[in-house]
């Protein structure tokens, strides 16, 4: 009778190992499943996350004001009277900025009269700018005029600080405007970066302290009293203001500060640009700032600040967790511990500032530093896995200084005998940073749009393509139904 002990080689033991090999083996697959099914799972319920890079005054500050007007309109509205402080102070920053630049080309004129006077016959030396000579003396009786204007400066930044300061118990430190920004963070402790727990989100759209909170929460004053001072100084100021739109316009108006900004020793911010004209308006005892207050409004942003917000896409919500890193290009140490788990990225480049050079390096060029600052974080290994989106922002001002006449060509070499016209230079820009992301990871996921971020009417539609189509791509990985 023919037995399993008959057959050559056959080793009961070995049978036996073969079994409890398999049940192992099946023990293990089902564990991997098990990961499998946990990590999906945890995926579902964690925010999708969003990192918010780019070079100072690109814009993205303002791109995340969008994204909460666009998704937590009541946070939006609420903190609306709260940006008082900022916009006056951008004005009062402005108004100095003209006057110091100003003053400081008519020493230096009369620096230049004094040395040919003695040196060269007075019926050969150049004549005498008496425009200049009455615009010198104007602008001293203007900042007369001005000083209790310029002298509220230096109380609102303190003010600003207050703020910061009551709010910085999870947050790195905001400052607010670029002339004021030492002084600031001299009154303000440094502290730890705002971190997000992802893991008890709740049921609220926006679960921490933004930057732009932090400007809210001067409302949130400990005492009566203490808010009654804040309501007097705001009150103040508003009082002053009123008082200077004449010598404010006057000062803007002058002959030789048109021909600072002509010849390009002047540069008036963009956020300068929208409020100078509306002095008036902002001036008003009753006025509360509108969208485009708020979105103009500047304020610098150091270190790193997250926003949440609820997202639907294809009938699924989500938590879009968005990560608004200040100073990227050396706080390698701060913002890398966010790339962890990044699902996108949304780079905004500022093409617009293609003639201007950075505010701390006079000889680097802002777009250059732009372009550097792209290639560094796209080549960044623990973010191949996150889908890419290209802000090219600043497309207004773009378009002003073309039709103003300023030539490409004369910033941009490569740029040639190109047409110096809006399509040509969108073209050449987007094919310039393509050409970085072709050369170091072609397959990698990206979308580029051309934004204003100022612009509502154009940026929504793109804020509610861009996170639902991340949502949509985050759904899919986790193999959520979509």
């Amino acid at each position: 009778m023919f037995s399993l002990a008959d057959v050559a080689g056959f080793n009961p033991r070995s049978s036996s190992l073969a079994k409890s090999l398999k049940a192992s083996r099946s023990r293990s697959e089902e564990i991997d499943a098990a990961l499998s099914l946990e990590r999906r799972q945890r995926r579902r319920v964690r925010a999708v996350q969003l990192l918010l890079l780019g070079p100072p005054e690109s814009g993205k500050s303002t791109v995340r004001k969008q994204l909460q007007l666009l998704y937590d309109s009541a946070g939006f509205n609420a903190e609306r009277h709260s940006w008082l402080t900022a916009i006056y102070l951008n004005i009062i920053e402005s108004v100095r900025h003209i006057l110091q630049t100003l003053e400081e080309d008519i020493v230096v004129e009369h620096a230049m009269l004094g040395a040919t006077s003695g040196a060269v016959d007075p019926q050969l030396a150049p004549p005498r700018n008496h425009t200049a000579e009455r615009s010198g003396g104007r602008a001293a009786l203007l900042r007369e005029r001005l000083t209790p204007l310029l002298d509220v400066e230096q109380r609102l930044t303190h003010h600003l600080s207050e703020i910061v300061h009551d709010r910085s118990m999870n947050s790195d430190h905001l400052s607010v405007g670029t002339e004021w920004q030492a002084r600031t963070e001299q009154l303000k402790p440094s502290s730890s970066a705002l971190r997000c727990d992802r893991d008890d989100l709740g049921d609220h759209s926006r679960s921490m302290v933004s930057a732009d909170t932090l400007v809210d929460s001067e409302f949130d004053s400990p005492t009566a009293h203490d808010k009654a001072e804040k309501e007097e100084l705001l009150s103040e100021v508003s009082s002053i203001l009123r008082a200077s739109v004449e010598y404010i316009s006057e000062l803007v108006g002058l002959p030789d500060v048109e021909v600072l900004r002509a010849n390009r020793r002047l540069r008036i911010a963009e956020w300068a640009e929208y409020f100078l004209p509306e002095i008036e308006r902002v001036s008003q005892r009753d006025y509360i700032p509108s969208d485009d207050d708020v979105l103009h409004a500047r304020t610098q942003t150091k270190g790193i600040v997250e926003q949440v917000f609820r997202v639907s896409a294809s009938n699924v919500t989500k938590y879009l967790n968005v990560v608004d890193i200040a100073g990227v290009g050396g706080m390698k140490q701060v913002w890398i511990s966010h790339c962890e788990n990044t699902d996108a990225v949304i780079f905004v480049a500022p093409i617009g500032a293609f003639d201007e050079t950075l505010d701390d390096d006079s000889k680097t060029n802002r777009l250059a530093y732009s372009t550097q600052l792209f290639k560094q974080l796209f080549s960044n290994r623990l973010l191949n896995m996150a889908t890419w989106v290209l802000f090219m922002n600043q497309v207004d001002v773009l378009q002003r200084k073309i039709a103003a006449g300023v030539r490409l060509n004369t910033w941009l070499e490569d740029f040639g005998d190109r047409p110096n016209d809006l399509d040509t230079a969108m073209g050449y820009f987007k094919d310039r940073f393509h050409m970085i992301k072709d050369g170091i990871v072609p397959w990698r996921a990206h979308f580029t749009h051309f934004t204003s971020a100022v612009d509502t009417k154009s940026m929504h539609p793109v804020l509610e393509t861009v996170p639902n189509s991340i949502l949509r791509r985050h759904l899919h990985e986790c193999n959520c139904d979509i």
